[in-house]
């Protein structure tokens, strides 16, 4: 793990401090050799003619419900846009720097990321206040 990029980490550290208060991964792991095949990634367009497709996010009503229910409306705009943008630039399959996670985990977790450049959790009443 020494070996790993510092931006790398960074993604790690945000995984493990959001979850599970983002939605779980629409993926099983399924088998290695799966797991190992390469994925054919879909642009936003054909992602958006697709039915219930939720993605990118258009409103804050369309977030996870866990961001909505935790979070205030400004984080929840940070999380929206930072998710969107994330989504757009890691979609492409040579983006992405770390091969376990899919473009939407990654989206979901420069995402958080954001959120916590601007806001901070308060230990004792739970709510995100901003910095």
């Amino acid at each position: 793990m020494k070996n790993r990029s510092k931006e790398e980490q960074n993604i790690d550290e945000a995984l493990k401090e959001s979850f599970p208060a983002s939605d779980a991964p629409s993926w099983t792991a399924g088998k290695e050799e799966d797991r190992k095949k390469p994925v054919e990634l879909k642009t936003n367009d054909d992602l958006n003619k697709e039915k219930n497709n939720p993605y990118p996010y258009k409103n804050n009503k369309d977030l996870p419900q866990s961001v909505q229910n935790h979070l205030p409306k400004h984080a929840q705009d940070i999380y929206r846009e930072a998710f969107n943008k994330a989504l757009e630039e890691y979609k492409n399959p040579s983006k992405h720097h770390h091969s376990t996670a899919s473009a939407e985990e990654t989206a979901h977790m420069v995402a958080w990321k954001a959120v916590k450049e601007k806001f901070i959790k308060d230990e004792k009443t739970a709510e995100w206040i901003e910095k």
